[in-house]
């Protein structure tokens, strides 16, 4: 048994004289100091093209034989593609630990869009997918966060094989694979934590889709507010893209990846478009025509091209068009926020701030313009495009909701304003109503002037009672509480619960007026139970207390005597 060591070690040392130590992989404890991983993406990998699929294991020994070519860059595809590459093939790469990594447990990673064997010194590891024959026999998976177990036992050279299928290509540059090795404790807790900090994209894109409910809810409440519709269409294309950007680092299918990548970069042309219709819509009023022509040609043309190279023409896939195309818009940006703040409209500068953030945001996360990120900090990058992706939205939501309240304001202004002026109309005296309800030309009685005359007796002959409204006004006439309402705003522009409490306003003010009764009892008298709660809805309606017209009536009679 000793002697058939002794001939396996010498036959070892004989490969490894043949082979040349500089073809070893040499992995430093201080290679795992910064990083907590080792890439090997660079290193001397050992290939031999499949023309027929043999799962046996290749040995270091067969390394020596015809058929076996070297490389340097393991993540090939169209635009830097392996000489002879049909799909299948086998890689290994021979490595060797120092002392400090004997018996250290390490992890091995692998991300791929094919599907993988992986064996060390001819034992399995582990492995993804399923390899076959054909695309049709193969399964393909990535595994971008799983962690394989490596222990190596001594710092001799040790064979790590790699059996790899991709028959796919589904990303045109991407056919090979992206393999590292680090410290198994110090990954699986910085995996862990990039898990949890993803997981900020779908809760991100919950919060849009909440969002963009409220608008549709607040649109269909009042159709004539189009900002609604196009910011519940603007935070679902937010939604749509934080989940696509979710899929496409924590998936394990191929095909989801790309399509995920395709509606990302589809839905970033359209929130571009969206966010500009929604300035638009703030700026100017009505949009000018030909801006809208101009943004509806663009977006068309984005997309029709983007899809054509995305899908037909994959080698020559570019989206240097969409950083042309944000320069330009940004450009419009500037000037229509500039007409929105010299137009001094309310909340304006919460645009300004939304806008902002959308761009920095795309800038410095998304884009990565100035190549800040790097893939060791790819979680934290997410978290800051999960939180910056909502400013914008919330923004608009906020400045939506102060002109909401705005006009609110206004309309109820405007409410009471014409209330009190119709009070003073239609009740300047005891007769008023009736002298209502019995205009019309000399000896025709008109449909209208008829009902206006039911409709202020029905009203008089109920002052008292406290539990007559609007309903019981309606079933009174004969009508709905919506046909009653729409035809009292057309003839007098106020509800049938506002001319009830007009009426009995102007009663309690003739009584109190007249010194026939004190204020308790006028409250009795006009259908309130609570003399407190008459008071300030007197006060309310002329804006002074009853006790004060009390006084006034009584300064009148002393004054007289």
């Amino acid at each position: 048994m000793g002697k058939i060591y002794t001939s396996v070690i010498i036959l070892w040392s004989i490969c490894l004289c043949l082979y040349g130590q500089e073809r070893v992989t040499n992995l430093q404890v201080k290679d795992l100091s910064g990083t907590s991983e080792i890439n090997l993406d660079d290193s001397l990998w050992n290939f031999f093209l499949e023309r027929k699929l043999n799962k046996t294991c290749p040995s270091l020994a067969d390394l020596q034989t015809s058929g076996w070519g070297t490389m340097r860059h393991t993540n090939f595809g169209m635009s830097q593609m392996l000489s002879g590459w049909q799909g299948r093939g086998w890689f290994v790469l021979p490595i060797k630990a120092s002392k400090e990594l004997i018996d250290r447990k390490l992890s091995f990673r692998i991300n791929h869009e094919g599907a993988s064997e992986i064996f060390l010194d001819g034992k399995p590891l582990g492995g993804f997918g399923k390899i076959g024959n054909s695309a049709r026999e193969t399964k393909a998976e990535r595994a971008p966060h799983t962690l394989i177990e490596l222990w190596l036992p001594d710092t001799a050279v040790h064979l790590l094989a790699l059996h790899y299928v991709n028959y796919f290509g589904i990303n045109a540059n991407f056919w090979g694979f992206h393999a590292t090795i680090g410290d198994f404790a110090r990954m699986d807790e910085k995996i862990n934590r990039a898990d949890h900090l993803y997981s900020f994209l779908l809760m991100s894109a919950a919060v849009n889709l909440i969002l963009a409910l409220l608008h549709v809810f607040l649109f269909f409440y009042n159709p004539n507010q189009k900002l609604n519709l196009e910011s519940a269409g603007c935070t679902l294309i937010i939604a749509i893209i934080s989940v696509s950007v979710y899929q496409l680092y924590q998936t394990s299918s191929p095909t989801v990846v790309y399509y995920a990548n395709f509606t990302a970069a589809i839905c970033k042309m359209l929130l571009t478009g969206c966010a500009l219709l929604m300035i638009y819509r703030v700026a100017y009023t009505p949009v000018p025509r030909w801006r809208l022509a101009v943004l509806c040609l663009v977006l068309i043309y984005y997309v029709t091209d983007y899809m054509e190279k995305y899908f037909f023409n994959a080698d020559k896939h570019a989206d240097n068009f969409y950083t042309v195309v944000l320069a330009f818009f940004l450009i419009d940006v500037v000037w229509s926020t500039s007409v929105i703040i010299r137009n001094r409209q309310k909340g304006a500068w919460i645009i300004g701030v939304g806008m902002l953030g959308l761009i920095l945001v795309y800038l410095f996360t998304w884009g990565d313009v100035f190549n800040i990120w790097t893939p060791d900090t790819r979680d934290i990058r997410m978290l800051v495009l999960a939180i910056g992706i909502l400013l914008f939205p919330v923004c608009f939501s906020l400045y939506q909701a102060i002109n909401f309240t705005t006009i609110q304001q206004q309309l109820n202004e405007k409410c009471t304003e014409i209330e009190d002026l119709l009070a003073k109309a239609l009740y300047a005296d005891d007769e008023l109503a009736v002298e209502t309800a019995s205009y019309a030309l000399p000896g025709v009685v008109t449909v209208e002037s008829a009902f206006l005359g039911q409709v202020a007796q029905l009203v008089n002959e109920h002052l008292e009672d406290e539990s007559f409204g609007a309903d019981q006004l309606a079933s009174a006439i004969g009508m709905s509480r919506a046909q009653l309402h729409r035809k009292l705003k057309a003839s007098l522009g106020q509800s049938a619960g506002g001319l009830i409490r007009t009426t009995r306003m102007e009663h309690a003010y003739k009584l109190l007026k007249q010194r026939m009764a004190t204020v308790a009892e006028v409250s009795y008298k006009v259908g309130f139970s609570n003399p407190s709660s008459f008071s300030s809805s007197f006060s309310r309606h002329f804006g002074f207390p009853p006790s004060k017209v009390e006084q006034e009536a009584a300064s009148i009679v002393k004054d007289k005597d």
